[in-house]
């Protein structure tokens, strides 16, 4: 029998000193939550981990640099969530999903209460 896989489903890459937070929007961490990319696959691989989904953190509003470089880096172990603003184009799409980006969050709490109420 093959061994189960384990993923984690959730997951977020704070890096502050190569990936500035944006603004004053969205959550802000303590120091003690932050961490590089090689250090989340540090733990990933301690605790048996093989594939990770990231999700783009509400702090860094719509630049989704932090992902695309964990993905850039690790290919066969991340995907993402991301955030676009709402008037994104049809091409910063395309390059988010060639770089590995599968979904797109709506952060109603952070942002925009009413993005769901409107076309």
């Amino acid at each position: 029998m093959k061994p189960a896989r384990i993923l984690d489903c959730h997951a977020h890459i704070i890096d502050p000193v190569r990936f500035p937070l944006s603004g004053d929007q969205g959550y802000k961490p303590r120091p003690e939550e932050t961490g590089t990319c090689e250090q989340y696959c540090e733990v990933l691989d301690g605790h048996g981990v093989e594939c990770a989904l990231l999700v783009q953190l509400s702090g860094y509003g719509t630049n989704n640099s932090v992902l695309v470089d964990a993905m850039q880096r690790y290919p066969r172990r991340f995907k993402a969530i991301g955030v676009v603003h709402d008037d994104v184009g049809d091409a910063e799409l395309e390059a988010l999903a060639s770089a590995g980006v599968v979904g797109l969050r709506f952060n109603l709490v952070s942002y925009d209460r009413e993005a769901l109420n409107r076309p």
